[in-house]
């Protein structure tokens, strides 16, 4: 019993050995890979005092197209025109498998402001915003954690492309780099190399808040009933949560900062 005891100590403690070199080796190399950073820890961006501030409510207001706009939690738009900027919506789910750009017109009922931010070195406003346009009225694939808004915008904006063996769905990983015309033949890769046209991406209605129109709210449209913009978004993921029970890790994020 000794002998069997010993024999599972040194056995533990060679792996445990083997873990802490491994760890050293890992940290000294110059090309490992970091740890991904939590959806907290890169949804935002760092906004500088200096940044100038625009208000969207008003009409004095005017975009040079290709602005880089961030709101006051750090998330990212684009202004594709003088009066126009696209946005994702605030409201994301778990179990979600598509998000859409949101097109928004200036001035801007709500009371808001936005900072302008620097563009990057390298930063190519035409193709953002030739893409940007091509995207608008998609369905775009989303998932949660492997493939939500802020890689949409990163790619759309500066061309950063993005993967995620736990989802190779994720449309981003062809290089924009190889792209001088953005048209109906355009495609998106995935992990895989998979090729998807974004004009065979299904379409999508939204309304005057840029909530998508379902064929249910169409009919009660037609009865004259009205709901708020949140219940109508409450009902759209309703679809899609009917299998979700509680304590089932069903949830969502949500910022009411935005325009």
């Amino acid at each position: 019993m000794r002998r069997l005891a010993s024999a599972k100590s040194q056995r533990w403690q060679g792996v445990g050995d083997l873990l802490s070199r491994m760890k050293r080796s890992r940290s000294q190399s110059e090309g490992t890979v970091p740890v991904e950073k939590s959806r907290e820890e890169i949804d935002s961006i760092n906004i500088q005092e200096e940044w100038p501030t625009l208000q969207l409510k008003s009409s004095k207001t005017k975009f040079t197209p290709g602005d880089l706009l961030v709101t006051d939690s750090g998330r990212l738009m684009l202004a594709i025109s003088k009066h126009h900027f696209v946005r994702f919506p605030p409201v994301h789910v778990f179990f979600q498998e598509f998000t859409w750009l949101i097109k928004i017109k200036i001035p801007y009922p709500k009371d808001k402001s936005v900072r302008k931010m620097p563009p990057p070195e390298g930063y190519d406003k035409n193709k953002a915003i030739a893409l940007a346009n091509l995207l608008l009225g998609k369905r775009l694939p989303y998932y949660y954690c492997a493939c939500h808004e802020v890689h949409w915008m990163n790619y759309i904006c500066f061309g950063r492309t993005h993967t995620n063996p736990l989802q190779y769905k994720c449309p981003l990983a062809r290089p924009l780099d190889e792209v001088k015309v953005f048209d109906k033949n355009f495609f998106l890769k995935d992990g895989v190399g998979n090729q998807i046209v974004v004009s065979t991406l299904q379409s999508i209605k939204l309304d005057e808040n840029g909530l998508p129109i379902i064929e249910e709210e169409q009919e009660q449209n037609q009865r004259k009933l009205k709901k708020s913009p949140t219940e109508r978004l409450a009902k759209f993921l309703s679809q899609k949560s009917r299998t979700c029970s509680r304590g089932n890790g069903c949830f969502g994020s949500f910022r009411n900062d935005e325009p």
